[in-house]
């Protein structure tokens, strides 16, 4: 369904051609997250979908969806290239319930911004920071999506550190 455009050929790419591809890419992210939502019955039916044709395109090896609760947040969803490299990942994040400020996704909300990690599993503040590095995830981001009723936070891991693109 999704033609995938890894992010090695995006860096080894010239910077005219890098830019073209890389808004071709936006766009059939667009089109895909238009799709799922469009054809959902409900918001938690759709996370799934979701978290697989972003991570997908963007060539993460791991996705999770957060919902605030509350005072805490937890996590609802996730989505995996590898389920069995992640699996201890996973459990340990469906685990924890985070405050504001701790945690990747606990400092995207605090920030209400993204956050970016060049290497998670290094960062000795991070709660599964060691698990990730079992788990051979590395760098993350997490990004706060809100409305007037509630704030949801996604999240996303890959195998390699990397620093972010503009």
């Amino acid at each position: 369904m999704f033609e995938r455009i890894t992010p090695l050929e995006l860096e080894r790419a010239t910077p005219r051609y890098q830019a073209h591809t890389r808004a071709e890419l936006h766009l059939r992210i667009q089109y895909a997250v238009a799709q799922i939502l469009s054809e959902a019955r409900s918001e938690n039916e759709a996370w799934s979908e979701l978290l697989a044709a972003i991570c997908t395109n963007l060539g993460w090896n791991w996705g999770p969806f957060w919902r605030r609760e509350g005072d805490r947040l937890r996590m609802v969803e996730c989505w995996s290239s590898n389920p069995r490299l992640t699996e201890e990942f996973a459990a340990a994040s469906r685990a924890l319930q985070l405050v504001e400020g701790e945690g990747l996704p606990g400092r995207a909300w605090r920030q209400n911004g993204p956050v970016w990690l060049n290497d998670f599993s290094s960062e000795i503040s991070m709660p599964r920071g060691e698990v990730a590095g079992r788990c051979q995830l590395h760098a993350a981001f997490s990004f706060p999506i809100s409305d007037r009723k509630s704030t949801r936070l996604n999240s996303s891991h890959v195998s390699e550190s990397r620093m972010p693109s503009s």
